[in-house]
Order: structure tokens, then sequence, then C-alpha cells
């Protein structure tokens, strides 16, 4: 099994007051310092910028397809849903994971791991004695919107310890080689934190809408919001339950610092907790991004522009001051960013897709940008193929802060080729720092 430590000897030319994390692999010579004439930037585009994300809650999805579709993309996001990695207690199914990762091998891109709980949990956690609660679907862009699902109880005890051992198999299969002299773990970007989600990986936690569920559904003519408020009152006060699934996030955020291996980053996807307006999401920015950086990463998903009473359109944090103070919390306390754009039914014009896409870039500078397969579809020139793509660009900002960057690698060095994490900062001072140990 590879070691899960840092390797030493690296140092920064400049001091950056604000850092966002860029994945990135750079070849080093052993125990030779190394310029950035060394770096290629093909290389670079190859693992930071725009991602496809699949979607299912059923089956772990393969990202050929997606890639063979759109070979510009530099990462591409697999769904893996707990129920179909683990579909008995301690059996795990690594067959498509296996093959995501041979094929990110051979195309060049890398795999955002995106282990799905909640209402993607595996049916035999309640049978192992973890509390479950049956709500309505509150998504309303799902398709078991306003139909019963079962989730486990964020808080429970046996959830905690069926997900450490969850992401201690992830790790176990992270450490993984992959066939060709490197690691599972060399294929993947990120790993989204979700044991205390309801909705899969997203920290939201809502009763839904006060419109009455259509027909068709699981409570046609009911209230949603009035239904599932009926049900979380089960089990605590508001206010309990706010302080006890925070205390859950926090708690899924220190396994997976446990349980990773070090070089491996994960991301929390912020947002509210019963109507909290982001104050649990803004705590963990301040509190847990500091503590564990660089491997926590922050992002929202739902980006959207705001529409201004003249209609016009401004910036995603016009529309959610409080998400964006999350945002901002997140980067001063040294952490990566990112953003997953809203679906057609909120971005519906190509001028609003990129009215919020262009504003978050400008003003946050994010390491990634998840959107839907069909978003890719529609819009491919814009985020990858053409002369000012938006992978690009991203690309050049990670280019740029590697050139201004040098490390020595510690000898022993197996490949000839170390992966580093750079840190970028605004005005393109950086520090690089290893990602990943790849020494004897």
């Amino acid at each position: 099994m590879r070691p899960r430590g840092f390797v030493s000897g690296c140092r920064d030319r400049g001091g950056p007051s604000r850092w966002l994390s860029i994945a990135l692999t750079v070849s080093l010579a052993a125990a030779a310092p190394v310029t950035t004439a060394a770096a290629d930037a093909g290389s670079v585009e190859r693992y930071t910028g725009v991602s496809s994300r699949l979607h299912s809650l059923t089956s772990i999805t393969p990202t050929a397809p997606e890639h063979r579709d759109h070979p510009g993309l530099a990462l591409v996001s697999a769904m893996v849903p707990w129920r179909a990695l683990e579909p008995q207690d301690d059996s795990f199914d690594w067959r498509t994971m296996d093959a995501n990762v041979a094929d990110a091998r051979r195309r060049g891109y890398r795999l955002i791991v995106r282990v799905m709980a909640g209402r993607a949990s595996p049916g035999w956690l309640a049978g192992a004695g973890a509390a479950t609660l049956r709500l309505l679907g509150t998504d309303p862009n799902a398709a078991d919107h306003c139909r019963w699902i079962t989730t486990p109880v964020p808080w429970d005890e046996v959830l905690a310890t069926e997900y450490e051992e969850l992401m201690g198999a992830l790790g176990g299969w992270l450490e993984q080689p992959d066939g060709f002299g490197g690691w599972n773990a060399d294929h993947v970007y990120l790993v989204p934190i979700s044991m205390p989600s309801v909705l899969g990986s997203e920290m939201t936690i809502g009763y839904g809408s006060n419109e009455s569920c259509p027909p068709g559904t699981g409570r046609a003519g009911t209230t949603l919001a009035a239904t599932n408020r009926a049900a979380w009152d089960t089990l605590s006060s508001e206010g309990q339950r706010r302080r006890w699934i925070e205390a859950a996030w926090r708690r899924a955020i220190a396994i997976h610092m446990r349980q990773l291996p070090a070089a491996t980053n994960s991301v929390i996807a912020y947002g509210a907790l019963f109507g909290d307006g982001q104050a649990a999401s803004r705590r963990i920015a301040r509190n847990d991004v500091a503590r564990y950086r660089p491997r926590l990463w922050s992002m929202y998903t739902n980006l959207q522009p705001s529409v201004r009473d003249d209609v016009s359109l401004g910036p995603w944090s016009e529309r959610c001051r409080p998400c964006h103070r999350v945002i901002l919390t997140a980067i001063r306390q040294g952490g990566a960013v990112g953003f997953q754009a809203a679906g057609a039914a909120v971005n519906d014009t190509a001028r609003s897709f990129r009215t919020a896409i262009e504003a978050a870039l400008a003003r946050y500078e994010p390491s990634f940008l998840e959107a839907g397969s069909q978003r890719i579809d529609r819009f491919e020139p814009y985020l990858l193929t053409g002369d000012r793509a938006l992978q690009a660009r991203i690309a050049r900002a990670a280019y740029r802060c590697l050139g201004s960057t040098w490390c020595r690698a510690s000898t022993g060095d197996r490949k000839g080729g170390i992966p580093w994490h750079i840190a970028m900062a605004r005005g393109g001072r950086c520090r690089a720092y290893p990602s990943r140990s790849d020494v004897s």
C-alpha cells in the first residue's frame, strides 16, 4: 500500500494573500530543481477545468461514453450511489469504477467520485440499526419530487460508523495500483462529502415548497412542506436538528480526512439547513476549511444569475448574498472553490448560462465548473472547444500560476515524476506543495 504522507522540500516565491488550489501534474527529476520550462501546458489542461456531471441514483455511471463524446473535458463526475457501490454490508462492487479509472488514464482526464448518500443510501443500513426517515422528495427537477423517499437520519451513529467504513474502503481502493505504474488516486480529482445529505451529496436540507403535490405523486393535493416538517418534528425541534446536522457535516469532513489518502481532496457542497440563511455553511467555511486546507474544497450547486427588477441579469452574488459570503469566507481561509451550473430549468438561455459563469469566474477564480451532460452538449464550444473556451481559460490561469513556482523533489522518486498541488494566489503569486507521495 502506498504511503499517505506529503513529500518535503518545496518552497514558494512570494507570500500569497489568497489561495485557490489547482490540481496539476508536473514532471520532476529526482533531487533536481524544476522550473516551469519542464511543464507542459497541455498536461495542465487535462487536470483542471470543466466537469460533466453524470446522474443516476441507482447505478454507478460509466464515464467513458461522456468523455468519448466530449474529449475536451478535463474532468468527468461519476455518480456513485452508495447502494450500488456497497449493495450488501462490507461487500463492494468496484468494477465500474475500475473501468472509469482505466478510461481516465487512457484518455487523460480525471474523475470526481461523487458517492451519493441520503436518498441513495443502501437499504441494509436500516437492518444494521440506522434510524431512517420517510419524506417526500423536495427537488422539483428530480423524478422523486413529491414521491416518498427513505433517508437515514443525518446524525445517526450507525450511519456515521458505516460511512467511515465506506470511506475506508474507498481510501483502500484509491491506493490500489492502476496497472500502469500509478495509482487509482492519480486519476481522481475530488471526492464530495455526502454522509448527512438527504439529496445525495449537497448540504441543503429543507421542507420543500408550500405548493400542493400534483396528481400521480405520493401525496397528491397535500402540502409538501407541511408533510415533511411534520416528519422532521417527530425527531427534534428545528433548532436541535440544525445543530445536530451541522455537527454531522463536521464529523463527515473529519472522516474524509482520516480515511482518504492525504493527497485526495474532498469537497463540501454548501447549502441552507432548514432556512438558516447559510449560517452553518459559513461556520464550516470559516473553521473547517482553515483546519483542513488544502484538502477541503468548497462549492455551491445551482449557479445562476440574479434577475433584477428591470429584467437585466446580474451575478450569482446578488441572487444569494449569504452564499456569496460563504464562498468568500472559504477563499479567505485558503480553500479552493468550484461551482455546479444550474440546469436548463433555470439557465434556460445561453445568456443566463454565460452571465452566471463569467461573473463567478471573474469574482472567485474557481478551480472547476460542473455542468450536467445536457449543458455540455448544448454549450460545448463555450465550455470546451471555442477560441475563448472556459476550459482553456481556467487552464491558462493554472499555467500562469505554475510559472512562478519551483520545487525540489526528494530523492527516491520511483517514476521520475511526482504529482504536485499548486495553490494559486491573486496576482500570480503561488506556492507549491506535494499532492501525492510517490517516493520510497
